[in-house]
């Protein structure tokens, strides 16, 4: 991640242990220090939840140069970063038109050769976002997205996902309503495991995220 269009001290305080850089160039150099180490990255702009228009072009902007560095930078495709892409940061309020900009990037980045994730926000999205992913995916584009094992209804959105599509599993952030989601963290991680298990033999592409230790050494023994 590199921010933006975030009160700095806020960011830097919360977000130390996630945070790349505080800018392009230094979130890029810690995308090709992680390289050398036989590691990939993705790239994140903290700008989402904007309030006018002209922060949706700055934010637009900013991801089109960061695909055309991550290009220049990073000469072998298949290790390039991908870049992940929150809905929020596109539009004013909840609004579908959001995803008109971000088709605009995907093309973008298709023709650079760079992927992309769509990123999942709270519950509100979670329709439009997959929808707009998996149509994305299968018509060609190099295009992922992110399931939240917090929400209860993920165990039927994972039936959602074409074969060889790029999910990222992950508990989630986002407080919700008790009826749509659980709040015990053991049985989120739970369900990314559970999850794991029904997209890999599907062809899929899975981004095991979390930072628990136990839970990804059960992912690499027991998935």
């Amino acid at each position: 991640m590199f921010a933006r269009l975030v009160p700095g001290p806020l960011v830097r305080f919360f977000a130390r242990p996630y945070v790349a850089g505080g800018s392009m160039e230094s979130a890029l150099a810690s995308a090709e220090t992680l390289l050398a180490d036989g590691l990939l990255s993705t790239l994140d702009l903290l700008g989402e939840d904007v309030e006018n228009a002209a922060a949706v072009d700055v934010n637009k902007n900013a991801y089109i140069e960061l695909i055309d560095d991550v290009a220049r930078r990073f000469a072998d495709v298949a290790r390039r970063p991908t870049v992940s892409v929150k809905p929020s940061a596109f539009c004013v309020g909840f609004d579908d038109s959001a995803f008109d900009v971000i088709e605009k990037i995907v093309e973008h980045a298709h023709e650079r050769k760079v992927a992309v994730t769509i990123d999942m926000e709270d519950h509100r999205w979670t329709d439009i976002t997959l929808q707009r992913s998996v149509d994305l995916f299968q018509r060609g584009f190099a295009v992922g997205t992110v399931l939240q094992t917090r929400l209860h209804r993920t165990e039927d959105d994972l039936k959602k996902i074409p074969e060889g599509m790029r999910v990222r599993l992950v508990i989630g952030i986002y407080p919700e309503p008790a009826d749509i989601a659980t709040t015990e963290k053991n049985v989120m991680k739970e369900r990314m495991l559970t999850g794991a298990q029904e997209l890999l033999p599907r062809g899929g592409y899975v981004e095991f995220a979390t930072h628990d230790e136990p839970t990804l050494r059960r992912f690499v023994q027991e998935v």
